[in-house]
């Protein structure tokens, strides 16, 4: 296996790896913030048996809407203090990554590597650029919370079911019974929008180092470079090895994706596909051949499987 090769594989562990940080933090912030709701839910409601016209009344008096809006418009704060960390990080560890391929290159091709460290706006750029839009994923998946919290306990109320069973079942960390896992839900459409501005921070940061490499006379390009495996979507499979201006888009073919050109990974949710910097230098130790070899390999392995299956079926 050629340095490169072990580089970027070293690499792609640790981006799953903050990840998964992110989304324990993430996680810890949605269980914290539902404690809290509950906490106050149960404590402002007055108790004993009411009947459904009662209970409605009351929710009204205690603005239960309120008391949920609240908490959640503070988690939303917690979650973008979370976003904005985990975008400096990204870049950090993008930054050095490039430092890395940099080092890999014939001296005689190779950028001077103090011009890296002197990109102290990149970490600014990408948090301007991606934290507001991963921000209205979860601001998005808050609301749609909220609203389904409500309509749930006004409809619970109305039926006459006991409170502290509804404010229990909505909030579960897993379904119980029938009911919806509606708190559960919502963190996981948290996780999953963090998880994806990891790579896509992660990615724009080394595009930008790239392209101002390129600006101090560095000829670079960029290639999409899957982990490529069993659980390897057709998308990135499809674009493995690809190499693309630094200013021009990759193209998708495969499924799932989110369009048919983007600039960097995340390609899809919980996208495993990074982009690399690029020179004909690297050709030797690692060829751009190869990689679309295995990615050929997987694909018509892939395909033959499915053929039997349905051949036995």
């Amino acid at each position: 296996m050629s340095n490169r090769s072990v580089l970027l594989e070293r690499h792609q562990t640790a981006t799953e790896r903050a990840e998964e940080r992110v989304a324990r933090r993430v996680a810890a912030a949605y269980r914290k913030a539902r404690q809290e709701l509950v906490d106050k839910l149960l404590q402002i409601w007055p108790g004993g048996e009411m009947t459904p016209e009662q209970a409605a009344a009351t929710a009204r008096r205690l603005n239960l809407v309120r008391q949920i809006d609240d908490h959640l418009l503070r988690l939303e704060r917690d979650v973008g203090g979370i976003l904005r960390d985990l975008v400096t990080a990204s870049s950090e560890q993008a930054l050095n990554q490039i430092e890395q391929q940099i080092a890999l290159l014939p001296p005689n091709v190779r950028p001077d590597m103090s011009a890296v460290r002197s990109f102290a706006t990149i970490n600014e750029r990408m948090i301007e650029q991606f934290v507001p839009v991963a921000l209205g994923d979860v601001q998005f998946g808050t609301r749609a919370l909220t609203l389904q919290l409500q309509r749930e306990i006004q409809t619970g109320l109305i039926q006459g079911a006991s409170f502290d069973g509804l404010v229990k079942r909505l909030m579960a960390a897993t379904p119980t019974g029938e009911g919806p896992a509606v708190w559960r839900n919502g963190e996981v459409s948290a996780e999953l929008a963090a998880r994806r501005l990891v790579i896509t921070a992660e990615n724009g940061s080394k595009q930008a180092a790239i392209g101002e490499l390129n600006k101090r006379g560095a000829k670079l390009q960029k290639q999409a470079i899957a982990a490529v495996g069993k659980n390897t979507t057709d998308c990135c499979l499809r674009v493995h090895g690809q190499i693309q201006p630094v200013d021009r888009p990759f193209e998708l073919t495969g499924t799932p994706r989110f369009a048919d050109k983007m600039m960097t990974p995340a390609f899809h949710w919980n996208c495993r596909t990074s982009i690399a910097m690029y020179h004909p230098a690297f050709e030797d130790a690692m060829p751009t051949s190869k990689l679309r070899e295995d990615a050929r390999k997987e694909l018509k392995q892939r395909q033959e499987q499915k053929a039997s299956a349905e051949r036995t079926s």
